[in-house]
């Protein structure tokens, strides 16, 4: 099964055989969790209705640029740089609490290459994914009140590097949790993404959860909050 639009391009480069490339599908992109306070109707239409389209780019290091993916005009396309890590960009890495770097192309993905996309077409917007796949990018068990410490260094960081890269957004994609429950996570989380809007940093935040238990509760807390 695949489950990202990085997983299915990479299955049609690896399979020239369907004679099909990633520009050939329509993806409508819906919200894996439901907002509790819409009704079912409600949310249906809405879902029916989008003209939203997100990208993830930049973490597998194969050159790819914004230019290479078709834009339609008729939608709001959101490209998602991947990814940021608070990790050491050297080996052996280690965490650096909440100070995020930088581990998506960033030779090919630079600020000049965002601006021209941006100003090529109105209707991009460009935003950055925390977490990502990586099995050394896990949320550890942390004391609630080193949360506020957490947090503080990630405004810090993500501000710089969203203001260098003149991005729009930002991306919650954490896929492994060491010991770390729901409500940390939601409230850790909950206060980086406010702080960032508050401060008119990003203008939207959106979060990735995918089809796994332990997944699935702590986006669901994150969600709710």
């Amino acid at each position: 099964r695949l489950k990202s639009m990085v997983e299915i391009e990479r299955f049609l480069e690896e399979n020239t055989r369907y004679g099909a490339t990633i520009s050939d599908f329509n993806f409508q992109i819906r919200r894996p969790l439901q907002d509790s306070k819409r009704s079912a109707s409600e949310a249906q239409i809405q879902g029916a209705n989008s003209n939203l389209f997100r990208e993830y780019i930049g973490a597998e290091f194969t050159g790819v640029k914004f230019s290479d993916l078709p834009i339609n005009a008729k939608t709001q396309f959101d490209f998602i740089l991947s990814f940021t890590i608070d990790y050491t960009t050297s080996s052996p890495h280690s965490p650096t609490n909440g100070k995020f770097n930088i581990f998506w192309d960033s030779e090919t993905l630079s600020p000049n290459a965002v601006q021209a996309i941006k100003s090529k077409h109105k209707n991009v917007r460009v935003a950055l994914s925390l977490g990502g796949g990586q099995r050394r990018q896990r949320i550890r068990a942390v004391h609630a009140l080193f949360c506020v410490f957490l947090v503080d260094n990630a405004v810090s960081s993500l501000t710089n590097i969203i203001q260098q890269y003149h991005l729009d957004g930002i991306d919650i994609d954490y896929e492994h949790f060491d010991y770390s429950d729901p409500n940390t996570f939601s409230e850790c989380i909950g206060q980086l993404i406010t702080q960032l809007k508050k401060k008119n940093i990003v203008s939207f935040p959106s979060i990735a959860p995918f089809d796994n238990e332990q997944v699935q509760s702590h986006y669901s807390a994150l969600w709710n909050k």
